[in-house]
Parts: C-alpha cells; sequence; structure tokens
C-alpha cells in the first residue's frame, strides 16, 4: 500500500479555487495550460485535487489570475479588518476629492483607462505569442 505524501482534502480545495478562478475568468483549460506552460493532464489533475501543486505553478496562477499565493493555498486574503477600515477611509476621502474636482477625476480615469488599454493590449499579444 501506498502511503500518499499530500492531504487529500487541501489538493481538492486547491483544486476548486483554481477552477473558480479560471471559470471566472471565462477562460478554457486549454487557454490556462498555455499561458502556465503546463501539460493538460497536470492542469486537469490540479483542478481536480488529484495531486498537489507544486511550488513553481502555485506562483505561476497566482501571477497569473492576480491573486496571492496564500489565496491559492488556503482561501484566505491577507487583508485584515483594521487595515480595511483605513482603506475605507482613505477611499471615501479620495472620492470627496474627485467630486469636488471634477477636472481631476477626468484626468485620473483617463490615465486609469489608456494603462487598462494597453495591459489588455499587453496580454492578448501574450497570447498570441504562445500560439505562435
Amino acid at each position: 500500500m501506498k502511503k500518499k505524501i499530500f492531504d487529500d482534502k487541501l489538493s481538492k480545495a486547491i483544486g476548486e479555487r483554481v477552477s473558480k478562478l479560471r471559470k471566472s475568468t471565462g477562460m478554457n483549460q486549454d487557454e490556462v495550460i498555455k499561458v502556465l506552460q503546463i501539460d493538460r493532464s497536470t492542469y486537469s489533475k490540479i483542478e481536480t485535487g488529484q495531486i498537489m501543486v507544486g511550488s513553481k505553478y502555485v506562483i505561476r496562477l497566482a501571477e497569473f489570475f492576480g491573486v496571492s499565493t496564500d489565496f491559492i493555498l488556503s482561501g484566505k486574503t491577507t487583508l485584515n479588518l483594521p487595515d480595511f477600515g483605513k482603506y475605507i477611509e482613505d477611499v471615501t476621502d479620495l472620492l470627496k476629492f474627485m467630486l469636488e474636482n471634477p477636472s481631476y477625476m477626468h484626468h485620473v480615469l483617463s490615465d486609469f483607462y489608456a494603462k487598462l488599454e494597453v495591459t489588455e493590449r499587453q496580454k492578448g499579444k501574450a497570447l498570441i505569442m504562445e500560439k505562435e
């Protein structure tokens, strides 16, 4: 009888989180495996919890989906309540300032949308390069 070297519950929980992240982005498994440079069988086993994700792939998954490695492994975010309260206060102050200064708000939003467009364009180019 082989001894398991990983926790079934943990690997299944990680797999479920990875699957939900992928589905929330509207991507299929093929798109993710191309970007992560991982074979289909391995990725499928990760999502179904049949294997434990190695550290290399935890890091790649976290970077790709824009979450922390802690979230991939535990499902928990690193945001704590005291910091969250301060964050809400800061955002509220910023929104008040922007509403009182519409030209500044326009400038900030224009800059944000321009950067967002560049990011989406770069992401598209990366996917095209992977296909080649």
